[in-house]
């Protein structure tokens, strides 16, 4: 520990904020862009090496056990190299790459195994989460997580309930941002997962409000139920938002009884106007969560979605402008009662925040 940390310590010491030994010095992380770019390099790297596999040993491709067994070879050989090259980017970056190469030959032996691809799909997704657990990369988690959300999505979509994708995704993001505080022994493990599940119930619900992508075509070659209409899927959305704002109240502790009040209406509203212009909802959700837990990354995500769906919703052909003008004014106008609500009775007396 070097000396302008040793002095913190013992200042934080002195002030009674924290006691006992000094936590001992952590490693240098790598700042987020250069793990991104590290992830793009593993993903070009994976392809490479799948297509060394598939040209010198076609026999691994042709094979169904083969390939699952060569596949969890490479994703176990990939977490050796990650526990032992911590701090090595190049180490990491190889590892990445050969664990997503791994993973590409054990879901053709996963596809080869079950004849139902909804079943398929979600055991797939299923080794996802337990690899966004084992794993200890950030870059892999959050891999990870978004494809255990896409895997689920997918795996819905085959199953005839395309509609409950982003509401089963956004449970379980919602789920784990909440949580967050209870697992802060394990944050460097929940929160890549959870930015991973973000930005596939992003893109599912993307796909859902443009009626296009990968997503709505697999639903369009597929018979979903009778009860799997649009609206079902929106109010899926709305109740995880109630849910999840539900929680920050309770969790919250310190707010009276009207605060919450307002809340849990506010929520509600959200909720209602997302059956009309699909997405408010899931914007409203990150945004809120993002404001609870202090995350301005998060918050900035659910603001930027919240703009993107709200404009995209203006420019779809499945209303009227005036019925589309109409809820963007309502969707306007809840935003900013939220916000006077909030400074005129949850904020009262921080002018920090009122002006």
């Amino acid at each position: 520990m070097n000396t302008a940390t040793q002095r913190l310590w013992e200042a934080l010491c002195a002030a009674g904020v924290a006691s006992g030994q000094a936590p001992p010095d952590t490693a240098p992380h790598s700042p987020w862009y250069v793990r991104a770019m590290l992830g793009v390099a593993g993903w070009i790297a994976a392809a490479f090496l799948f297509g060394f596999v598939g040209q010198a040993l076609p026999w691994v491709v042709d094979s169904k056990l083969a390939a699952l067994a060569v596949g969890a070879l490479m994703i176990a050989a990939a977490y050796a190299l990650f526990k032992v090259g911590v701090g090595r980017d190049f180490v990491g970056q190889f590892a990445l790459a050969m664990s997503l190469a791994g993973q590409a030959l054990a879901a053709i032996g996963v596809f080869g195994l079950f004849q139902r691809d909804a079943i398929a799909w979600a055991v797939i997704g299923a080794g996802e989460v337990v690899l966004a657990v084992l794993i200890p990369s950030f870059v892999h988690r959050a891999w990870s997580g978004y494809a255990a959300a896409m895997c689920a999505a997918v795996a819905l979509v085959e199953g005839g309930a395309a509609v409950l994708a982003v509401g089963a995704v956004g449970a379980g993001a919602a789920w784990l941002w909440s949580r967050e505080l209870a697992f802060a022994a394990r944050t460097s493990v929940v929160r890549p997962i959870a930015y991973g599940l973000t930005l596939g119930m992003i893109q599912i619900q993307g796909d859902a409000l443009f009626m296009q992508g990968l997503l709505r075509m697999l639903a369009e070659d597929r018979d979903q139920a009778a009860w799997a209409q649009p609206w079902v899927g929106e109010v899926v959305s709305g109740l995880v938002l109630v849910g999840a704002v539900a929680h920050l109240v309770a969790s919250g502790g310190r707010l009276a009884r009207r605060d919450a009040t307002i809340a849990l209406a506010a929520a509600v509203g959200f909720a209602l106007l997302s059956l009309r212009a699909p997405g408010i909802a899931t914007g409203v959700m990150l945004a809120a969560l993002g404001f609870a837990a202090g995350n301005r990354v998060l918050a900035g995500v659910g603001i930027a979605a919240l703009l993107f769906y709200l404009g995209a919703y203006y420019y779809t052909l499945q209303a009227t402008l005036l019925a589309k003008s109409a809820v963007l004014a309502a969707t306007g106008a809840a935003l900013l009662a939220a916000r006077w609500a909030l400074t005129r009775w949850l904020f009262r007396g921080r002018e920090d925040v009122r002006a």
